[in-house]
């Protein structure tokens, strides 16, 4: 696993062991030294200038302890004899320098003596602070690597986010993904019109839902998804040229792991598909499913938006917009970095919208009337496919929206 640590903190950990514990057994620096001779302003990680404050008596303390295993007693006076003449020399000159690239005036005796125990407590607890923060991130990259080994959504979203693993766009881990995304709860079968219409009906972990040929609704509401989220739940129909479902908006404040759509048409009522809030993740699996009105002109016209990161799969699937009322404004997602994979998709009308840091790959899938040519800043993540004109935007705004009756005759 690839590990990251801030290289601010590096360098200046670096800079400060190097010159401190290099030269731990040096001159002491007593309070009769001229104040002149002391110093360097704490700075901020983006380099500003923080204001100076007085030590924290609890923190003074606790370094003290800690120094008691080292230094005799009788050397304990300030804990000078750790501070050597080349490392207060480096504090003094930094100090200054950042100093007057503020303020004119000169720094005050009592200025220094403050700029001075800082320091010294600052550099007494750094040991504890470097240990402290490579604990806490080693914990996590265990508990990742476990979350990765078993294919655990949320560890593997955390993750990509954290720049702690990549999935490699030219080796796509198809079994790893196919890993999430496999049901692990059966609930039985139940018919999507009967589930719909029967107000006793609940959605259970492993449910399946099977909606006939035709023209139907399935309430939001009634999957209760918004804040009960159910997993491993799959909506199927009996072909996305056979089966119309009317679907509207899946919001929710809680993750959403393993929902699988296949052979069906949805129509999202100018509505996005997921709304999924905060910092909650959604897995999806999608397999011959046709997505349609989401392109309404309102908010960002999405098919997923999703305030944590999403992991899709769809193969041998369709977005298209042109069909809401706002024909050519959708896009297809928002959120944080993802994995997402598309394979022999259909793509017309909209924006991929990709967001940097995102593992996505599309195979052999098609682009027409697309308003914009990701291939230019993403190449790598296309394989195959084709890509045919680029809309024009003053045309897509004044174009009428699609019928849904050119796909389902039926439909009113």
């Amino acid at each position: 696993m690839k590990l990251s640590f801030a290289s601010t903190l590096a360098a200046a950990v670096a800079a400060l062991l190097c010159l401190g514990l290099g030269f731990f057994v040096g001159s002491e620096w007593g309070d009769s030294q001229d104040p002149d001779e002391v110093g360097a302003p704490r700075q901020t990680a983006d380099g500003d200038i923080a204001e100076n404050r007085s030590p924290n008596p609890r923190s003074e303390a606790k370094s003290r302890r800690r120094l008691a295993a080292i230094v005799p007693e009788e050397t304990q006076d300030a804990a000078d004899v750790l501070f050597s003449e080349k490392l207060m020399g480096y504090f003094r000159t930094e100090y200054r320098g950042a100093w007057e690239t503020e303020r004119e005036n000169e720094i005050s005796t009592a200025q220094w003596e403050k700029a001075v125990n800082e320091f010294k407590t600052a550099v007494l607890a750094l040991p504890a602070t470097m240990a402290l923060k490579s604990a806490l991130d080693a914990n996590r990259d265990e508990r990742l690597a476990k979350g990765l080994e078993n294919a655990e959504q949320d560890s593997v979203l955390e993750a990509i986010q954290k720049g702690l693993w990549a999935p490699d766009a030219t080796t796509f881990d198809a079994e790893l993904m196919g890993r999430i995304l496999k049901p692990q709860l059966v609930g039985g079968n139940q018919g999507g019109p009967s589930f719909q219409s029967d107000k006793r009906s609940k959605p259970r972990n492993g449910l399946t839902l099977f909606f006939p040929r035709g023209i139907h609704k399935l309430s939001p509401r009634k999957l209760q998804i918004r804040r009960n989220v159910v997993e491993d739940l799959t909506i199927a129909g009996a072909g996305k040229d056979q089966t119309l479902l009317q679907l509207g908006e899946l919001d929710s404040r809680e993750s959403i792991k393993r929902l699988s759509f296949k052979d069906l048409t949805i129509d999202l009522g100018d509505d996005y598909f997921f709304d999924v809030r905060g910092n909650s993740n959604l897995s999806i699996d999608m397999l011959r499913t046709r997505l349609v009105r989401f392109d309404m002109g309102a908010g960002g016209s999405l098919a997923f938006a999703v305030g944590g990161g999403a992991i899709i799969r769809a193969i041998d699937c369709e977005f298209l917009g042109g069909y809401g009322r706002s024909p050519g404004s959708g896009n297809l997602y928002r959120g944080r970095p993802g994995w997402m994979y598309f394979s022999r998709c259909r793509f017309s009308m909209l924006d991929l919208n990709i967001r940097q840091g995102s593992a996505i790959r599309f195979d052999d899938c098609n682009f027409d009337g697309m308003r914009s040519d990701p291939r230019k800043r993403h190449p790598k993540l296309f394989r195959g496919g084709s890509f045919t004109k680029l809309q024009n935007p003053r045309e897509y705004r004044r174009r009428k929206p699609i019928s849904l009756a050119t796909l389902f005759p039926d439909f009113k």
